[in-house]
């Protein structure tokens, strides 16, 4: 597996339709209403707030994505936390390659400056057994309720 920094264009071309199937098996509000809003994507790049990381398989093809907002943190001025805006790999790539991708996104966003780094794992998932074993310790628990 190859794993890279990426940009907006990249992401709209190589990985809009493996986003569809993250939204089909964890989205918040269903795989119905997902629409990406590549604007504000496009605005908080520009702004240096987004950090697009990409995972390729098997001769290029894209195996899984982690998307961050990274700013100052508003109630500990000085640092910089990095809080995942999505994460997803590939069902064929999960397991020992992911753990591989989650940490090299970490280490990637330390030399960009972050000192934490933020993930939520959907109810359900490996995904916060995962987390516990690399380290994370789990700090709250999200509710969400459409209006």
């Amino acid at each position: 597996m190859k794993f890279k920094r990426g940009d907006i264009a990249e992401f709209e071309v190589r990985f809009a339709r493996m986003a569809s199937a993250h939204a089909a098996e964890v989205g918040a509000l269903g795989a119905k209403r997902f629409l990406p809003n590549m604007r504000t994507y496009r605005a908080l790049k520009q702004a240096g707030a987004l950090v697009l990381l990409f995972a390729y398989a098997d001769g290029n093809q894209p195996a899984g994505y982690q998307a961050f907002l990274l700013t100052e943190h508003p109630h500990y001025a000085g640092t910089t936390w990095a809080q995942a805006d999505a994460v997803y790999v590939a069902p064929e790539h999960r397991g020992v390659l992911g753990a591989k991708f989650l940490t090299w996104a970490d280490e990637q966003l330390r030399d960009l400056g972050a000192s934490v780094v933020m993930r939520a794992a959907p109810t359900g998932t490996d995904l916060g057994p995962m987390l516990s074993r690399m380290g994370y310790a789990e700090q709250e628990t999200n509710y969400m309720r459409s209006l």
